[in-house]
């Protein structure tokens, strides 16, 4: 109550979510509905100067709609669009908790292990524009020459930091 009346004031409920993993994994779907939703945009800023969209598919498996054609002719869809500054970007991001090391941003696709899942993200995946490339060979410790990819293998939740931040202006600085 104040000064004699009531009133009502909302705030935000803060509700952690436990991560759960197992199951079915639609990305097949997923990036069709991206894709639906990706085309009305565009089309609704059509007469304006705007970045390119960026889409990032982070996943802890395989696909269960889709085979690997229908797959990367999902990804083809998403590449395809554009607005005047250039093509939608896909990006991949396939989560793990193995010991292996994470390959973030590959040059080739000799860069990944030789697995037939990561083989299929890499060619889903968008090139990544050379304006990224000076932050992607710091983050990699690769050679600043070349193309990189956008897609992650592998990566743990450094990794997928990391990744996140190419191409983002955040407060927090770079991870080490």
């Amino acid at each position: 109550t104040i000064r004699g009346r009531v009133t009502v004031s909302q705030k935000p409920l803060r509700e952690w979510i436990t991560p759960q993993s197992g199951g079915l994994t639609p990305m097949k779907a997923a990036l069709e509905l991206a894709a639906d939703w990706l085309e009305q945009w565009i089309v609704a800023l059509e007469d304006k100067d705007c970045y390119p969209p960026i889409v990032i598919n982070i996943t802890d498996g395989e696909a269960t709609d889709g085979d690997d054609t229908e797959l990367l002719q999902a990804a083809r869809r998403i590449k395809t669009l554009h607005t005047a500054d250039g093509n939608v970007l896909l990006l991949n991001v396939h989560l793990s908790d193995t010991e292996h090391t994470p390959v973030l941003f590959p040059q080739k696709s000799n860069d990944l292990p030789e697995d037939n899942y990561a083989q299929l993200l890499y060619r889903m995946s968008s090139e990544m524009p050379a304006i990224y490339n000076t932050d992607i060979a710091h983050l990699t410790q690769k050679d600043l020459r070349g193309a990189y990819t956008g897609m992650a293998f592998n990566a743990n939740i450094k990794a997928l930091v990391s990744f996140l931040q190419i191409g983002t202006t955040t407060s927090m600085g770079r991870t080490k």
